[in-house]
């Protein structure tokens, strides 16, 4: 079945390798270990579920305004398009920081020093998948490149 897979969707090996570290991380992220920090004061708590039902909202938003070049690998999809409306405009993976958002506020929430720390794993593997992800892009669509200059990588540019 795994060579058929691979054989299949013709995709390398580290896009294999990329989604499967994240998806550990985000298995161990729902699993909190007792690394918990001092209960947080209520306002902080609401904040940070505040903060991450924000996060939920710019996934999904990201999510649906990819449409159908959405993938959960680096590669780009054989058909897929490169989108430069809406969350795009400001921010190159917003889907990326949907997630970090997401998990940063319930890491707040649950006042877990384990959250954090797959939250800071999770920032990492992002930021590598970014790099191998934009090399790939930038193959795909020549304009990507000043795309690049307008654009934050997580967060918009400011200046």
């Amino acid at each position: 079945l795994t060579s058929f897979i691979f054989v299949k969707m013709r995709l390398p090996l580290k896009d294999y390798i990329l989604v499967g570290i994240q998806g550990l991380l985000f298995l161990a992220f729902i699993f909190d270990v007792s690394l918990t920090a001092h209960q947080l004061p209520l306002y902080t708590t609401t904040i940070g579920l505040i903060v991450s039902v924000i996060g939920i909202a710019i996934f999904i938003l990201s999510i649906l305004q990819l449409s159908t070049s959405l993938s959960p690998f680096p590669t780009p999809k054989a058909d897929g398009k490169l989108i430069q409306t809406g969350l795009y405009k400001y921010i190159r993976h917003p889907i990326y920081t949907g997630i970090l958002v997401c998990c940063i506020g319930y890491t707040v929430y649950s006042s877990s020093l384990y959250r954090l720390i797959i939250v800071a794993l999770l920032f990492l593997l992002f930021s590598i998948k970014v790099r191998y992800e934009e090399e790939k892009l930038t193959l795909k669509f020549p304009r990507y490149k000043n795309y690049m200059k307008t654009s934050g990588r997580f967060f918009p540019r400011l200046f």
